[in-house]
Parts: structure tokens; C-alpha cells; sequence
């Protein structure tokens, strides 16, 4: 078997509309769809988040996360910072700041629902060997 990617993530949401203007209008992830009142497909290049309303509401402050982060790659470390700049000037939930790691740099925000979402850089020496 040769995966060649990921077709979707899908996120479980307390308020559909408030996780839209998260990944829509502060990440600038485009909404494909919308399949009835409960769910939202948005679409990055190929990729798909999809988001639903959930049935029962869960609490950020419960860390009864199911899924543990997904993370979204930049194209350099300067990238990076400025992301970090633009997400913490909008109001987003920091839970670290951009540092370097051993493939290049990350820092980790929380979305609306508690999620932990990573931004990242890999180094051009481990992209381009």
C-alpha cells in the first residue's frame, strides 16, 4: 500500500458557525460545502477539513480531545513568526510560541472546541536533501 496523502480531517465542533470563522476567516481555509445545518467541508488545495456539529457538547477545559493535533506546513521560519504574529493579534488561544525543532519550526494554537492546531517549517536541508 502507497498512501499518497490525506483526504480529510474531521473535526467534531460545538459551535459550527464559530469553528467556520476559525479555519475560514482567521486561517483563510476556503468553505467548499455546507450539507445541511450540521456540517461544513472546507478545502485547502486538495485537502479537506470537515467540521460537525457535534451531538454532545464537549469543554476546552476538559482535554477529552479525539484527536491529539493535525498541523498545517509554512513555507519558511519567517513564515512561521509571522503566523504566530497574526494568530495571537486576532485573538487565537496560544499554547506556544514559534521555536525551532530538530526538521525546523513550530508553535501550537488552540482552536474554538480545544483542538491543538500546529503550524510548521521543515528545513530546506530535509526537504531537499
Amino acid at each position: 500500500m502507497k498512501l499518497t496523502g490525506i483526504n480529510q480531517i474531521t473535526l467534531r465542533v460545538n459551535d459550527l458557525r464559530l469553528a467556520e470563522e476559525f479555519y475560514s476567516d482567521i486561517l483563510g481555509i476556503k468553505l467548499d460545502h455546507r450539507v445541511g445545518a450540521n456540517i461544513s467541508f472546507l478545502r485547502l488545495n486538495s485537502d479537506m477539513l470537515v467540521l460537525v456539529k457535534a451531538e454532545t457538547p464537549g469543554s476546552p477545559d476538559a482535554r477529552d480531545i479525539r484527536v491529539d493535533h493535525f498541523g498545517f506546513r509554512l513555507a519558511s521560519d519567517a513564515e512561521v513568526d509571522a503566523a504566530a504574529n497574526y494568530l495571537e493579534d486576532k485573538g487565537v488561544h496560544m499554547v506556544t510560541r514559534p521555536a525551532h525543532r530538530r526538521e525546523g519550526r513550530a508553535f501550537f494554537v488552540m482552536d474554538p472546541d480545544g483542538n491543538l492546531v500546529e503550524f510548521y517549517s521543515i528545513s530546506k536541508s530535509i526537504t531537499n536533501p
